[in-house]
């Protein structure tokens, strides 16, 4: 499909979240239901605990201080080739003890890209995204069945940073879609509150609330070069910090995709 809904969501199992089905956060968003669970990257070391650390798949970079908006019209990015490689993506152990991932694509329909329809906003580099130059798509799964999931995608150079503008203009204080109606109901609003952007070569962390049912949400979006990711996160009791420690292990791992890190 043409277009690559990012979304993540990440949760972890310390956090002490105890949900039933009836108030699984965010049910009419869940997709069809992926095959049967397997660990995303098996490995005899013990998981890591859910308690954020400077601990990092890869060499530990510094953190960029966020920065005014960039201006896209001076952003060059040049394009990589070749598939992207299951290192570029979270791991199980990346999000803490007892979580399996899932790598069949499947249609989610809480991403950022729905919020979009949701606000009737069709932006030009949104419209123009595409999946066939790299994409991969995981789901990560808690023994209390919530879940994360993220999507990671290679765009033209000229689409990837606009992606992040137009979701910060969008989604932004005083954007149009900084409050959108779920499903086009009136009485189930969410609303994106910006509070984080620090990783990669552009990012942003936005937190979600809604009216009606199921915790806050956290929604990362990275760019590093030509490389997208969208990870989304509905846990009851996911914490900023765990949030900005998950983005930040992200934008490390898409440098195994791409020579621009």
């Amino acid at each position: 499909m043409a277009v690559v809904a990012f979304t993540v969501l990440a949760v972890v199992s310390s956090v002490g979240l105890t949900l039933s089905a009836s108030n699984t956060p965010y049910a009419a968003e869940l997709p069809a239901a992926p095959g049967p669970v397997a660990p995303a990257e098996p490995s005899s070391a013990a998981p890591v605990t859910v308690t954020p650390s400077s601990a990092s798949p890869r060499s530990a970079q510094p953190r960029r201080t966020p920065s005014a908006t960039p201006s896209t019209s001076a952003v060059t990015t040049p394009t990589s080739t070749g598939p992207i490689p299951p290192e570029a993506m979270l791991s199980a152990s990346d999000l803490g003890a007892g979580v399996t991932g899932n790598e069949e694509r499947v249609d989610d329909r809480g991403s950022l890209a729905t919020m979009l329809s949701y606000c009737g906003r069709s932006p030009a580099a949104w419209g123009k995204r595409v999946d066939h130059l790299g994409f991969r798509q995981r789901w990560l799964r808690y023994p209390n069945e919530m879940y994360a999931v993220q999507e990671l995608s290679r765009q033209p150079a000229q689409v990837a940073p606009k992606l992040i503008s137009e979701a910060r203009a969008m989604f932004g204080k005083g954007g149009p879609c900084a409050t959108v109606p779920i499903g086009g109901n009136a009485e189930n609003v969410g609303t994106f509150m910006i509070v984080d952007s620090a990783w990669g070569d552009e990012s942003l962390l936005m937190r979600e609330t809604r009216t009606v049912g199921g915790p806050p949400a956290w929604r990362i979006l990275i760019r590093q070069g030509d490389l997208i990711t969208e990870i989304r996160i509905a846990v009851d009791g996911f914490t900023s910090e765990q949030a900005v420690d998950l983005g930040r292990r992200a934008a490390q791992r898409m440098c195994a995709a791409t020579p621009t890190c």
